[in-house]
Protein backbone atom coordinates (compact mmCIF):
# COMPACT_ATOMS: atom_id res chain seq x y z
CA UNK A 1 0.00 0.00 0.00
CA UNK A 2 3.00 2.46 0.53
CA UNK A 3 4.54 1.77 -2.75
CA UNK A 4 0.81 2.27 -4.38
CA UNK A 5 1.13 5.36 -2.18
CA UNK A 6 4.70 6.58 -3.22
CA UNK A 7 3.70 5.75 -6.53
CA UNK A 8 1.00 8.42 -6.47
CA UNK A 9 3.30 11.06 -5.56
CA UNK A 10 1.10 10.97 -1.95
CA UNK A 11 3.93 12.49 0.79
CA UNK A 12 4.07 10.49 4.17
CA UNK A 13 5.05 10.35 7.48
CA UNK A 14 5.50 7.61 9.34
CA UNK A 15 5.86 6.53 13.08
CA UNK A 16 7.45 3.11 14.40
CA UNK A 17 6.43 1.77 17.77
CA UNK A 18 9.72 0.27 19.15
CA UNK A 19 8.86 -2.51 21.60
CA UNK A 20 12.13 -3.94 23.23
CA UNK A 21 13.25 -7.41 21.65
CA UNK A 22 10.52 -7.55 19.12
CA UNK A 23 11.07 -4.88 17.05
CA UNK A 24 14.18 -3.11 17.82
CA UNK A 25 17.94 -4.13 17.08
CA UNK A 26 18.17 -5.50 13.28
CA UNK A 27 14.20 -5.78 13.27
CA UNK A 28 14.68 -1.98 13.85
CA UNK A 29 17.37 -1.57 11.09
CA UNK A 30 15.33 -3.92 8.41
CA UNK A 31 12.77 -1.60 8.56
CA UNK A 32 14.53 1.47 8.40
CA UNK A 33 15.88 0.21 5.18
CA UNK A 34 12.60 -0.90 3.87
CA UNK A 35 11.36 2.70 4.02
CA UNK A 36 14.21 4.44 2.86
CA UNK A 37 13.59 3.43 -0.27
CA UNK A 38 10.47 5.05 -0.07
CA UNK A 39 12.56 8.67 -0.15
CA UNK A 40 11.29 11.24 -0.87
CA UNK A 41 7.90 9.99 -0.55
CA UNK A 42 8.23 8.80 3.12
CA UNK A 43 9.03 12.83 4.25
CA UNK A 44 10.20 11.35 7.84
CA UNK A 45 9.38 8.70 10.07
CA UNK A 46 9.64 8.90 14.09
CA UNK A 47 10.70 5.70 16.23
CA UNK A 48 8.81 5.83 19.59
CA UNK A 49 8.54 3.58 22.55
CA UNK A 50 5.83 1.88 23.66
CA UNK A 51 3.36 2.64 25.70
CA UNK A 52 3.10 0.56 29.08
CA UNK A 53 0.05 1.35 31.39
CA UNK A 54 -0.93 -0.70 34.19
CA UNK A 55 -3.52 -1.59 32.63
CA UNK A 56 -2.47 -4.51 30.18
CA UNK A 57 -4.71 -7.57 31.59
CA UNK A 58 -4.85 -10.17 29.34
CA UNK A 59 -2.44 -9.08 26.69
CA UNK A 60 1.30 -9.43 24.98
CA UNK A 61 3.93 -9.21 27.68
CA UNK A 62 5.44 -6.08 26.41
CA UNK A 63 8.53 -4.32 28.72
CA UNK A 64 9.26 -0.55 28.33
CA UNK A 65 13.06 0.32 27.50
CA UNK A 66 15.68 0.80 30.06
CA UNK A 67 18.11 3.42 29.96
CA UNK A 68 20.79 1.40 27.75
CA UNK A 69 18.26 0.27 25.66
CA UNK A 70 17.23 3.80 25.20
CA UNK A 71 20.66 4.46 24.13
CA UNK A 72 21.42 1.93 21.93
CA UNK A 73 17.90 2.72 19.51
CA UNK A 74 19.30 6.24 19.92
CA UNK A 75 22.42 5.30 18.14
CA UNK A 76 20.91 2.90 15.71
CA UNK A 77 18.48 5.52 15.00
CA UNK A 78 21.57 8.20 14.31
CA UNK A 79 23.69 5.95 11.93
CA UNK A 80 21.08 5.36 9.14
CA UNK A 81 19.99 8.98 9.99
CA UNK A 82 23.30 10.69 9.56
CA UNK A 83 24.11 8.44 6.58
CA UNK A 84 20.48 9.48 4.64
CA UNK A 85 21.18 13.15 6.07
CA UNK A 86 24.96 13.55 3.88
CA UNK A 87 22.77 11.50 0.87
CA UNK A 88 19.63 13.51 0.76
CA UNK A 89 20.16 16.12 2.95
CA UNK A 90 17.32 15.03 5.62
CA UNK A 91 17.80 12.54 8.39
CA UNK A 92 14.66 11.17 7.86
CA UNK A 93 14.49 9.13 11.15
CA UNK A 94 13.66 10.89 14.67
CA UNK A 95 13.85 9.71 18.04
CA UNK A 96 10.80 10.19 20.23
CA UNK A 97 12.27 12.77 23.19
CA UNK A 98 11.27 9.85 25.68
CA UNK A 99 14.43 7.89 24.11
CA UNK A 100 16.45 10.97 25.18
CA UNK A 101 14.85 11.34 28.54
CA UNK A 102 15.40 7.33 29.06
CA UNK A 103 18.79 7.34 27.81
CA UNK A 104 19.74 10.60 30.24
CA UNK A 105 21.22 12.42 26.85
CA UNK A 106 21.29 16.16 26.06
CA UNK A 107 18.06 16.38 23.71
CA UNK A 108 19.47 17.23 19.87
CA UNK A 109 19.64 21.34 18.86
CA UNK A 110 16.60 22.49 17.14
CA UNK A 111 18.06 22.33 13.58
CA UNK A 112 18.07 18.62 14.29
CA UNK A 113 14.71 18.28 13.88
CA UNK A 114 14.22 19.96 10.10
CA UNK A 115 11.07 21.82 10.79
CA UNK A 116 9.61 19.49 13.95
CA UNK A 117 7.81 17.67 11.18
CA UNK A 118 7.05 14.56 13.68
CA UNK A 119 5.88 17.13 16.73
CA UNK A 120 2.95 15.45 17.62
CA UNK A 121 4.54 12.39 18.05
CA UNK A 122 6.61 13.55 20.77
CA UNK A 123 9.84 14.58 18.23
CA UNK A 124 11.46 17.74 19.29
CA UNK A 125 8.24 18.66 21.49
CA UNK A 126 10.73 19.50 24.76
CA UNK A 127 13.46 21.21 22.29
CA UNK A 128 10.54 22.95 20.78
CA UNK A 129 9.16 23.94 24.25
CA UNK A 130 12.22 25.21 25.47
CA UNK A 131 13.21 27.32 22.67
CA UNK A 132 9.82 29.08 22.36
CA UNK A 133 9.86 29.83 26.32
CA UNK A 134 13.46 31.04 26.01
CA UNK A 135 12.42 33.42 23.01
CA UNK A 136 8.58 34.55 24.97
CA UNK A 137 11.51 35.16 28.02
CA UNK A 138 13.58 37.15 26.37
CA UNK A 139 10.75 39.29 25.32
CA UNK A 140 9.05 40.24 28.28
CA UNK A 141 10.62 43.02 30.57
CA UNK A 142 8.65 42.80 33.34
CA UNK A 143 6.35 40.47 35.23
CA UNK A 144 3.51 42.46 35.45
CA UNK A 145 0.52 40.89 37.89
CA UNK A 146 1.62 37.65 38.77
CA UNK A 147 -0.56 35.14 40.47
CA UNK A 148 0.12 32.10 41.74
CA UNK A 149 0.69 29.06 39.16
CA UNK A 150 1.13 25.17 39.46
CA UNK A 151 2.34 23.04 36.88
CA UNK A 152 1.09 19.66 36.12
CA UNK A 153 3.81 16.81 34.67
CA UNK A 154 4.98 13.71 34.36
CA UNK A 155 7.97 12.88 36.16
CA UNK A 156 10.50 12.27 33.39
CA UNK A 157 9.64 15.69 31.91
CA UNK A 158 9.86 17.32 35.50
CA UNK A 159 13.63 18.53 35.51
CA UNK A 160 12.96 20.18 32.78
CA UNK A 161 9.19 22.10 33.55
CA UNK A 162 11.43 22.74 36.78
CA UNK A 163 14.83 24.37 34.49
CA UNK A 164 12.24 26.69 32.47
CA UNK A 165 10.56 27.61 35.77
CA UNK A 166 13.79 28.31 37.26
CA UNK A 167 14.82 31.04 34.40
CA UNK A 168 11.63 32.87 35.00
CA UNK A 169 12.21 33.48 38.26
CA UNK A 170 15.82 34.11 38.32
CA UNK A 171 14.58 36.58 35.57
CA UNK A 172 11.82 38.03 37.63
CA UNK A 173 11.89 37.44 41.48
CA UNK A 174 7.99 38.48 41.87
CA UNK A 175 7.30 34.98 40.49
CA UNK A 176 7.78 32.48 43.00
CA UNK A 177 8.56 28.77 42.88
Amino acid sequence: IMRRFADAGIKMNCQIVCCPGLNDGDELIRTMMTLTVLYPHVDSVSIVPVGITKHRDGLYPLTSFSKEECAAVIDQVDRVANALYEKNGSRLFFCADEFYLGAGRELPDEDFYEGYPQLENGVGMLRSLISEFDCALEDEEEAENVSPFSIATGVSCAPFMKELTEKLMNKFPAVKG
